[in-house]
């Protein structure tokens, strides 16, 4: 997937591919330079996974949910702004709002960094210039951004297609509890094993990793990063080369 990613990335969209047609105005770009960082960025994670376990021969207690989550997050914000099923003006929406977040993010980080925040040199601009440019190309351009989801929101939508919302972001919060060092996401995602007594009155519970768990987020996050990919090479191909 990574291979076919790196070469939609350098061989740019085919001439009459709906990520061409969009890319007449920066606009319209916005789309397929959001996606493919996004999706290189979820299946770099999902790589490290990948080595990690099979190369490596390692299965963590807690750690490989935080590959997981980024890989999922990468490919559902791919798949969020290359969906087939919607028209071009949707599509430029959600790339402008994609956009418009990423450069909030960065304003953010910049305005946190004061005085280190290095001067922007030559072409250089910082967070907030590129933000301004941007919003008066959208007046220009008539676009009303479609702002980005949350990522539970989106983690829910696509992690578990099948299933309801519902089940998706509680898997989502269980998997980000654990991130973050919540006591109650580790136990809902171990194996328990033997209480142990340590005599003053405080039991502890011995966890370890599930590799059930483990398994079935793994095939999840695969066959959602294939999805992404999907929809990337549909987005970027001829009319008469995408696939039904």
């Amino acid at each position: 997937m990574f291979d076919r990613v790196r070469n939609i990335s350098r061989a740019g969209p085919a001439r009459g591919a709906a990520a061409q047609l969009d890319a007449r105005t920066r606009v319209g770009r916005t789309a397929w330079t959001m996606a493919l960082p996004a999706a290189t960025i979820g299946l770099d994670h999902l790589a490290a996974w990948q080595h990690l376990r099979l190369k490596a021969g390692l299965q963590p207690l807690f750690a490989h949910f935080s590959l997981i989550r980024a890989a999922a997050e990468g490919c559902s914000v791919a798949r969020w702004l290359c969906d087939p099923t919607i028209s071009s003006d949707v599509r430029v929406a959600r790339g402008a709002g994609a956009q418009i977040k990423d450069y909030r993010e960065r304003i953010t980080h910049e305005r946190r960094l004061g005085d280190r925040m290095p001067t922007p040199q030559g072409k250089g601009k910082t967070g907030e210039a590129r933000l301004a440019e941007f919003e008066t190309e959208l007046e220009r351009a008539g676009v009303e951004p479609i702002s980005l989801p949350s990522a539970t929101e989106l983690f829910a939508r696509y992690f578990f297609p099948q299933a309801a919302l519902a089940g998706g972001e509680s898997f989502f919060r269980q998997i980000s509890g654990v991130i973050h060092a919540k006591v109650w996401s580790l136990y809902a995602l171990s194996e328990l094993g033997e209480v142990v007594d340590h005599g003053t009155g405080v039991k502890a519970v011995r966890t370890l990793a599930n590799e059930d768990t483990a398994y079935v987020a793994t095939m999840m996050v695969m066959l959602l990063a294939s999805e992404a990919v999907d929809d990337i090479e549909r987005y970027g191909s001829a009319i008469a080369e995408r696939a039904p």
